[in-house]
């Protein structure tokens, strides 16, 4: 709803909020390999190591771009990271989306509020059931906030195939 100060009024109204991000994924370049490799400074003969040294710069561009295409809501940014909205109503940060892509996710901020189950969370997980009560969901969602899904665990079953692909890629499975 739009706020409209009385006649002689000085209070100044902030920007209007973002609009969120599409969740479709957005048609775009994607690059040949060729410049990736490049950019991380290795071979195509690299990619057979085990190990190799990488650009750390570039290697945050590619995850910067890998993370602006997921979903993001930036009400919800805003409200539970009040430090960035306050840096973007003075200027000092683009937008919101901007501030997570570049920053915010490698600083361990959320995108949005992560999806939950409780019930699933608790039956999912044999340490999670050891260690808490299934009558307290706030306790498992704080787990889950700043525990399980560092771990890679899932929060909800529809996400559980993702994180457990991206768990055995860590492991050197994939």
């Amino acid at each position: 709803m739009l706020q409209i100060p009385e006649i002689g009024s000085t209070k100044k109204l902030a920007p209007p909020q973002e609009q969120p991000a599409p969740t479709k994924p957005r048609p775009g370049f994607v690059p040949p390999l060729n410049l990736l490799l490049r950019g991380l400074g290795i071979t195509e003969r690299d990619l057979g190591m085990e190990t190799v040294t990488v650009s750390t710069a570039f290697l945050r561009f590619i995850i910067s771009e890998i993370v602006s295409r997921g979903a993001f809501d930036p009400v919800w940014y805003a409200d539970r990271y009040p430090d960035v909205e306050g840096a973007r109503l003075a200027g000092q940060v683009a937008s919101l989306h901007a501030h997570y892509c570049r920053q915010g996710y490698f600083e361990g901020r959320f995108s949005g509020e992560m999806p939950f189950d409780p019930d699933w969370y608790y039956s999912r997980y044999e340490d999670v059931a050891r260690a808490f009560s299934p009558a307290d969901p706030e306790a498992l969602r704080r787990h889950f906030e700043t525990q399980g899904c560092l771990e890679g665990r899932a929060g909800t079953p529809e996400q559980r195939k993702d994180a457990d692909r991206w768990v055995e890629a860590v492991r050197g499975k994939r």
